[in-house]
């Protein structure tokens, strides 16, 4: 993987965008309301006044409730693709309709913000990490959601390397039933039961140094204070640990079966 922000063409990251920093960060919200920006931007003119405008006919519409007033709701996240599963930047240079032009000038940010900002987990994660993240978690909205919060990532992987004694290798991912049960582990980031009537799912892709190596009980924690996180409600108890390590031993018996069969 060379891009994290966009690993292959399935799928790809908007958090550092204020993507998450909404309300309601259901698929059908977020879905809907980048349908509706990507369709208006197509027919927008690319000049200053005209993209101006539609800026500021996305501030004014009132269509998101914003979480944290310091982090911006970029106007110009939209569907990059026809098939809406890579979600970015509609001013980038790259995208359909600006014929090269750079026009991130525009945006809240500016333009060299948006070329020089690198998200913790572009630096932290380490490459086996990240690779695991983008096999098992296959749409854009979860794969945002998951592969910028360094002290979940980096935790999940720790609880089953402790299990296991060993480094998780790129081989397993070659089997899908382990790419499964990892994937149904990191998407705890959005389909935790105990969360599963709420819709705020907030990212963590501004939190520097979140991930300590630790014990089992340390790692265990720290998934679980990253699920508050996400969530917005308490769910550090001693009662919800049971599920969080039934499904890593899933994910363990599975790697298990596929070393050894190999």
């Amino acid at each position: 993987m060379k891009n994290i922000c966009r690993p292959d063409n399935l799928k790809s990251c908007a958090a550092c965008c204020g993507l998450y920093n909404v309300a309601d960060a259901s698929e059908s919200s977020l879905g809907a309301e980048l349908r509706k920006r990507s369709f208006l931007f197509r027919n927008v003119p690319r000049n200053v006044n005209d993209l101006v405008n539609f800026k500021q006919f996305i501030a004014c519409s009132g269509s998101v409730k914003i979480i944290d007033p310091d982090i911006h709701v970029c106007e110009f996240i939209g569907f990059l693709d026809q098939e809406e599963r890579v979600v970015g930047c509609m001013l980038h240079p790259d995208s359909t309709g600006n014929n090269g032009i750079d026009f991130r000038g525009l945006c809240h940010y500016g333009s060299m913000a948006c070329k020089s900002f690198y998200c913790p987990a572009w630096m932290e994660l380490p490459l086996r990490i990240k690779s695991i993240v983008a096999a098992s978690v296959s749409d854009w909205r979860n794969y945002g959601l998951v592969i910028t919060d360094v002290s979940f990532c980096q935790s999940i992987v720790g609880l089953i390397e402790g299990r296991i004694s060993q480094v998780l290798s790129h081989e397993i991912l070659n089997d899908q039933k382990v790419v499964q049960t990892l994937g149904d582990l990191l998407m705890l980031k959005d389909t935790w039961p105990f969360g599963s009537s709420l819709r705020q799912r907030r990212s963590a892709y501004y939190l520097k140094n979140q991930f300590k190596a630790c014990s089992e009980d340390d790692l265990l924690r720290n998934v679980l204070s990253s699920l508050s996180f996400t969530y917005g409600v308490d769910f550090t108890g001693r009662e919800f640990r049971d599920l969080i390590m039934a499904k890593i031993d899933e994910s363990v018996d599975a790697i298990r079966l596929v070393a050894g069969s190999n």
